[in-house]
């Protein structure tokens, strides 16, 4: 297989952008929790976002299953805008 290295992105033909792009959608397919599955583990909580999150949001996951929207400032305040069990 072809490597495909990201400084070259700009120069590459389109299917060969293409390819990357789909190489690189698969690396960070969501389908891997392990990473989160381990934070959860060590007590701490994950942050994620949805499709549906607004701009400026991020959703907090604990490790009970508690979630919250929650609002990003631009100085990095954080405000629960919305929280379930």
């Amino acid at each position: 297989m072809t490597e495909l290295p990201i400084e070259n992105l700009s120069y590459m033909k389109a299917e060969e952008a293409a390819e990357f792009w789909r190489r690189f959608e698969a690396d960070v397919s969501p389908d891997d929790t392990s990473a989160a599955d381990e934070t959860l583990a060590m007590g701490l909580p994950i942050y994620t976002t949805e499709r549906d999150t607004p701009t400026d949001h991020v959703i907090r996951t604990w490790p009970g299953g508690r979630r919250e929207l929650l609002l990003i400032a631009e100085d990095g305040t954080k405000t629960v805008v919305n929280a379930s069990a």
